[in-house]
């Protein structure tokens, strides 16, 4: 069905901008030799919406060794020169070879969601829409080409792309999708686990994640994936800065979070973060004040400036009367802790000696006479920094316990 775009028929695309003119460059040289390509998948549907595309796809109905032939800087991008990847101004092209036009409703035919199988042929700007793409968009509805339920029962990981494909443009499930959803949550934690943590992280990558969160409770997919998540959760999200593992951390509060990131397998220094900022919420009620300094020294940064925001966020939402005591107690810990900050040299010098060390010289447990070592040791390594090797810690440090502790 090929259409032409007018305001009643296409709604919030009608003042969709002018294909830029690498494109239509592209696209009248090939059609000089043949059909005129269209412009399809993603990454038309992301002009549609003015987000310009990281890549294009284009299929045009040409021999792919005359591209090769024509444009020299193509580059082939899939075996059997099924895909041809060749740089313009305005981007990248994946350029897909095909018989004819005749195969062109069979390739949409093979996408997943609607509004990924439509095509434009930008020299006309005539539109080809067999599946109601043009319609999904306007009404900003997400919707299978086929029938959701054997989609997803073929792969149930679609449920993940279409939520985070939702998330991203702001649109709702289509009815017959969220229902489908439903029957697929409880076999979602069976897929691929880095799969679905890649999925679960761009959707906290979003601008507004809140709304993928509200996805993922109506459909179920929450409680089989994250169980025990706090109700307020999709609202938080959406107060936080734009940090997927900070936004992790908050959608974890309150449940079996090792657990959950487990079966993520979030591990090495991603998962460690995550398990701190978990471990060290909420910063404002660490007691007592020695544990708060010594949780200063260790953390970084990164780590202080989530806490606070994440805390900062909680506070935002609370009821007004008590708000002005919460951020009260936040600020006064957020000057305890640059306080601790600003005294504790040896954390950043790292000294040849630690704690351990001392304290097996010493032959003494924990306790202020450590300390007091340590500072005496990070001092001499401000004053001379070629000292901080053991021997010669070592030696410094015998000198001053023979001063300070005989």
């Amino acid at each position: 069905m090929t259409i032409q775009p007018s305001t009643s028929e296409t709604g919030r695309l009608a003042d969709v901008r002018v294909v830029p003119e690498p494109i239509r460059a592209l696209a009248f040289e090939i059609a000089r030799v043949g059909e005129p390509p269209w412009l399809l998948g993603p990454s038309l549907h992301q002009h549609l919406l003015r987000q310009p595309p990281l890549s294009w796809e284009m299929s045009a109905a040409v021999p792919p060794e005359w591209l090769l032939e024509r444009f020299p800087h193509a580059v082939a991008t899939a075996a059997g020169l099924r895909c041809l990847t060749l740089p313009t101004g305005a981007g990248p092209v994946d350029i897909l070879p095909r018989a004819s036009d005749s195969s062109l409703t069979s390739l949409l035919e093979a996408r997943t969601f609607s509004i990924h199988a439509l095509a434009l042929e930008p020299l006309e700007l005539a539109w080809l829409d067999p599946f109601g793409g043009l319609s999904a968009v306007k009404e900003q509805r997400l919707a299978t080409v086929r029938d959701p339920h054997a989609v997803l029962a073929q792969d149930p990981l679609v449920a993940l792309r279409a939520i985070v494909l939702a998330t991203r443009s702001g649109y709702r499930l289509d009815s017959s999708l969220a229902a489908a959803f439903r029957d697929t949550a409880q076999r979602l934690p069976e897929q691929p686990r880095l799969a679905i943590r890649t999925l679960l992280l761009q959707l906290l990558a979003s601008e507004h994640p809140g709304h993928g969160i509200e996805l993922l409770r109506e459909t179920g997919i929450e409680s089989a994936l994250v169980p025990g998540a706090l109700p307020d959760n999709a609202r938080l999200l959406d107060r936080l800065p734009a940090d997927p593992l900070l936004r992790l951390a908050a959608w974890l509060r309150g449940t079996g979070s090792d657990s959950i990131l487990a079966r993520l397998r979030l591990e090495g220094a991603p998962g460690r973060r995550v398990s701190r900022i978990l471990r060290h919420h909420p910063v404002d009620a660490l007691r007592p004040t020695a544990r708060l300094e010594k949780i200063a020294r260790r953390l970084d940064d990164g780590d202080i400036r989530a806490l606070f925001a994440l805390r900062e966020a909680e506070i935002a939402m609370e009821d007004t009367s008590t708000q002005a005591t919460a951020r009260d107690r936040l600020d006064r810990t957020a000057l305890r802790i640059q306080k601790a900050r600003t005294q504790a040299p040896r954390r950043q010098l790292a000294l040849a000696l630690d704690g351990r060390d001392v304290m097996a010289q010493l032959a003494c447990g924990p306790g202020r006479h450590v300390g007091q070592a340590l500072d005496f040791l990070a001092q001499c390594v401000r004053n001379e920094p070629a000292c901080n090797k053991p021997d010669v810690l070592s030696e410094r440090l015998r000198l001053w316990s023979r001063e300070h502790l005989s």
